[in-house]
C-alpha cells in the first residue's frame, strides 16, 4: 500500500484559459505591476484619475461642453497631483533591493504581458508593423521561461464540412 504523501507534488506548468478581455485585463495588470516596482507612476495616475471623467463622457452624463470641460480639467489637476505624490513618495520610502532580488517578481509578470501583447499584435495584424514594438519578440529578463500563449479564433470552434457529415449532417448521393 502507498504512503500518503504530506506534500503535494511540484507544479509544473500553469495552463489558463481566457477571453481575449480577460486576456487585456491581464496584460494591463502584469504591465502596471512591474511598472509599480519600478516607480513609473503615471499610467497609473492617469487610469485612476480619468477613469470617471471617460466613463462619464461615453455614458453622455454632461449637461454642456462647459461642464464636461471643467470635469475634464479637475481630473487632469488630480491626475497631476497625484504623479508628484506618488513620485516623491517612492523616492522617499521605497527599499530598492538588488534588482535580482526584488525584481524576480515582476519580471515574472512581465513576461505574461510581453507574451500576450505580442500574440495579440501578431493575430490582428498578421502582416507585422517594424515600428511598433509589440510585433517585437519579447526580451526575457525573468528566471523562468517565456510563457506560451495560445489564441484560439472562433473559426477554431466551428466544425468542418467533413465533420458535420460525421455527425449525421446531409450527404450526396
Amino acid at each position: 500500500m502507498d504512503k500518503k504523501k504530506d506534500t503535494p507534488a511540484e507544479v509544473e506548468t500553469v495552463t489558463v484559459t481566457m477571453s481575449r478581455p480577460v486576456a487585456e485585463a491581464v496584460q494591463a495588470a502584469c504591465e502596471m505591476y512591474l511598472r509599480l516596482h519600478m516607480g513609473q507612476f503615471n499610467d497609473l495616475a492617469e487610469d485612476l484619475c480619468m477613469a470617471k471623467h471617460y466613463a462619464d463622457m461615453d455614458a453622455k452624463r454632461f449637461k454642456n461642453a462647459e461642464d464636461e470641460k471643467e470635469d475634464f480639467y479637475r481630473a487632469l489637476e488630480n491626475r497631476n497631483m497625484m504623479q508628484d505624490d506618488m513620485d516623491r513618495a517612492y523616492q522617499m520610502f521605497a527599499c530598492h533591493p538588488l534588482i535580482e532580488d526584488g525584481m524576480r517578481i515582476p519580471y515574472r509578470a512581465e513576461q505574461v504581458w510581453l507574451g500576450i501583447r505580442h500574440a495579440l499584435a501578431w493575430h490582428d495584424k498578421p502582416e507585422g508593423e517594424w515600428t511598433n514594438v509589440s510585433f517585437d519578440k519579447p526580451l526575457n529578463r525573468s528566471d523562468q521561461p517565456q510563457p506560451t500563449v495560445k489564441l484560439t479564433t472562433t473559426a477554431d470552434h466551428e466544425p468542418k464540412r467533413d465533420e458535420k457529415k460525421a455527425k449525421g449532417g446531409r450527404t450526396k448521393k
